[in-house]
């Protein structure tokens, strides 16, 4: 009895060691796989920089320049001169806004890696008041006048790099555009003198302008609700959105041919107004409020390796419940040379996966990989176990276990519930499969098989 004891405290000791090599070895995985998300980040910024970063759209808003001419007092037999007073800036924000906008994916390559860019094309009418309070100008004294510049009408971007192009519309009129917004502290964007209405003291009713630009983003778009009333539709092929920024959409619709979602802000749900400029337009500055998506991308290889990497403890610790209950029920010993190798085999899996995901599809990748796996481990424990018969229950374990990874990586919400629901299926079957074991009686046991048979 004290034999046994101490053959099961060595195994037991052996055991824990092994568990320990497998596990620093899934370490060293998960460096290398945190290393190549690394370097996809790096890819991405490498795009980023070559082509335009995530798009912000600020606008279109007017602004006014004007002076006061006051005249002076003539001497006699001398004309009335006029010099420059008074000088006043004027910013005009529109009664409405509407953008519509369509989003085409444009998948870009660095290396061995593949980010996704878009091309976005936005329209948008928006429509002024010539009555509002902020075109009205001061009373003057009889003698004085205002002189006012043509209003110019601005739009801010994040990115200027991205504009492919662009054109304004004022009353049907193409006008000139000129590059840089003319926006103190943004100065990313385009800009347009509506010279029509240069020297008007008194505004039209109604002013509108149609602008459509197209541009070329990364990873997300986002408008910034400057009107009184800002409605934006935006649709896309792309089936992965995420909608973010402080606004949600009212109505939106995901399938997999794509998405559509349309938006609507008050400028009293906003501060968007008050904020502007807002300095440099991003998402990640608290300053900027926007209604934005972003295009995830749900099978970045890198990233599913990285998760994938993260149940490789459990898959191991399953397979060794596994072989120890066999052990236990057929009374046949495993040698812990042999639970490392099974468990360097099932460690080589994600390493395998994460390798050949950057030359093929995921699925292919995973399917290679998973298969691959499972015939190496089926026959190496045919020959451990003593035949097919005996390998077959641990080659649909882990086959089981694969396939419910598969299940579990593509979909990251149910991650949590599909592990709970894993472990405790396997605990159910361990605690079925024992029941009847006499646990205190197992170190007076009769040896097992396989020692009897090599001791005749």
């Amino acid at each position: 009895m004290s034999v046994l004891r101490g053959e099961l405290l060595k195994k037991g000791v052996a055991l824990a060691l092994v568990l320990l090599m497998l596990v620093i070895g899934l370490g060293m995985i998960s460096g290398i796989s945190r290393d190549r998300l690394a370097q996809r980040a790096f890819a991405a910024q490498s795009v980023q920089q070559s082509s335009a970063g995530p798009q912000v759209v600020s606008g279109p808003v007017i602004s006014r320049s004007c002076y006061l001419e006051v005249p002076s007092e003539p001497k006699k037999g001398e004309a009335v001169t006029y010099s420059r007073g008074t000088e006043l800036q004027q910013r005009a924000f529109p009664l409405t806004t509407q953008w519509s906008g369509a989003l085409n994916v444009e998948p870009r390559r660095r290396s061995l890696y593949t980010v996704q860019t878009y091309r976005a094309a936005l329209v948008a009418d928006a429509r002024w008041s010539g009555a509002d309070s902020a075109f009205k100008l001061p009373a003057v004294a009889t003698g004085r006048r205002w002189v006012c510049a043509a209003p110019i009408l601005h739009v801010l971007l994040s990115d200027q790099r991205g504009i492919q192009s662009a054109e304004v519309l004022f009353d049907s009129v193409k006008l000139p555009l000129q590059s840089g917004s003319g926006v103190d502290g943004s100065p990313s964007g385009f800009s347009v003198s509506m010279s029509a209405l240069a020297n008007v003291h008194d505004l039209p009713e109604t002013i509108a302008v149609k602008l459509s630009v197209d541009l070329l983003g990364f990873e997300s778009l986002g408008v910034v609700p400057t009107a009184g009333d800002t409605q934006m539709k935006l649709a896309s092929t792309w089936p992965h959105p995420s909608f973010i920024g402080s606004y949600l959409p009212r109505e939106t619709s995901v399938t997999d041919e794509g998405f559509s979602a349309s938006w609507r802000v008050s400028s009293l749900a906003t501060e968007a107004q008050k904020r502007f400029p807002c300095g440099s337009l991003a998402l990640v500055n608290n300053c900027v409020q926007a209604m934005a998506v972003n295009l995830v991308d749900p099978v970045n290889p890198s990233a599913l390796s990285e998760r994938a990497v993260k149940y490789g403890e459990l898959f191991i610790a399953l397979t060794f419940v596994g072989l120890g209950l066999f052990e236990l029920l057929r009374r046949v010993k495993v040698h812990p040379v042999q639970y490392l190798l099974i468990g360097a085999a099932l460690a080589v899996f994600f390493l395998l996966l994460l390798s050949v995901s950057e030359h093929v599809s995921f699925v292919v990748a995973y399917a290679l990989a998973a298969l691959g796996c499972t015939a190496l481990i089926a026959v190496y424990a045919k020959s451990v176990l003593g035949g097919w018969r005996a390998a077959l229950p641990l080659v649909l374990g882990c086959a089981c276990l694969y396939a419910v990874l598969y299940l579990v990586l593509q979909s990251e919400q149910h991650a949590l519930l599909a592990g709970s629901l894993l472990i405790f299926v396997v605990l159910a079957a361990v605690m079925i499969s024992t029941r009847n074991i006499r646990w205190g009686s197992l170190l007076e046991s009769a040896p097992s098989k396989s020692s009897e048979s090599d001791h005749a």
